[in-house]
């Protein structure tokens, strides 16, 4: 910085004036007071010079200390500002999946309201009935524009965060599955090290810790001390539970593709039955409907086992987030 080029410019100056005055000595060795004074000139060049190299390095030592402090604090918004844009992502596509569900259910409850329609025309069901039936449809359609809106309104958030026009249209593509491979090669006892050294939360107690360590009050010290230790266990519990997490939804997507093969081999059973004319189209409507549930509910535990997954990998750089 200029400061710096400023103050090692002085002392490289008093610096050449000391030397200057250094090669007078022998020509004046006769003249004991001249001599004594320029000895004490020098005496005092050369402290006020290693003074000002004290005063540039000290100041180069702030300067680096601020970049780096600058370097962390940036480094820390890009990941928040990419974690908040993942997990906004994430949210889209949990709530794709619920669009579609309600969707699904909207096709079973028209046909109902039109059998009920059908039956109160013949007096089969009362007029409260039919009502009933109705309401439940137009309180549906009422959840799936309010959850059509929400989508809209997150989608425009993601645009924000990538840097883009909230009103940008685009689609998401499907999420990359998490393979095996990845969540056995998942360690606590071997990761959470790493956890620790790159924790944001951590960082900041250390630092905290360290500088309450230069202060003369011991509670302060002890507070400080408290905080870090606290902190230290926090982030080890909650990784724990990441890494719990990532098993736990792992058996949720085996259980939903079990689901998902017996309501399949169902509605193939029910196919057979309707061509055979055994059972009712509402009959087979509703296998087929169960089936298609059921693969939602697929591909929305392994939405689930990939958001858990990306958070132990989050956790990995940082980031312990467990909401």
């Amino acid at each position: 910085s200029e400061a710096v080029n400023a103050l090692n410019t002085q002392a490289n100056q008093l610096t050449q004036l000391a030397t200057q005055l250094q090669n007078m000595l022998p020509q004046i060795q006769d003249d004991p007071v001249t001599t004594g004074l320029i000895t004490s000139n020098l005496a005092i060049l050369n402290m006020q010079a290693a003074q000002l190299k004290s005063q540039a390095t000290s100041t180069t030592d702030q300067l680096d200390e601020q970049i780096d402090t600058l370097e962390e604090q940036f480094h820390d918004a890009e990941n928040q500002l990419v974690f908040a844009a993942e997990s906004t992502y994430l949210g889209i596509k949990s709530m794709e999946s619920s669009y579609e569900d309600l969707i699904r259910q909207r096709t079973t409850l028209a046909t109902t309201v039109a059998e009920m329609e059908k039956r109160h025309e013949l007096g089969q069901i009362s007029d409260i009935q039919l009502q009933e039936t109705q309401n439940g449809l137009v309180q549906l359609d009422s959840g799936i524009s309010t959850l059509a809106m929400n989508i809209e309104n997150t989608k425009g958030d993601l645009n924000l965060l990538l840097g883009r026009g909230g009103k940008e249209p685009f689609t998401l593509a499907p999420l990359p599955a998490v393979t095996d491979l990845q969540i056995a090669a998942i360690n606590y006892e071997k990761d959470v090290g790493e956890v620790l050294r790159n924790s944001t939360e951590v960082r900041k107690a250390r630092d905290a810790m360290f500088d309450a360590n230069d202060q003369d009050n011991r509670y302060t010290k002890q507070a400080a001390e408290l905080t870090y230790d606290n902190t230290v266990n926090t982030v080890r519990q909650n990784f724990l539970k990441l890494c719990r997490a990532v098993t736990d939804k792992r058996q949720l997507v085996t259980a939903a593709q079990n689901d998902f093969a017996l309501a399949q081999q169902t509605f193939q059973s029910q196919q057979v039955k309707l061509q055979n004319g055994q059972i009712s189209q509402n009959t087979f409507d509703a296998a087929k409907a169960t089936m298609e549930t059921s693969l939602n509910a697929v591909t929305t535990a392994q939405n689930n086992l990939f958001t858990a997954y990306m958070k132990y990998r989050w956790a990995m750089r940082g980031i312990v987030s467990t909401s």
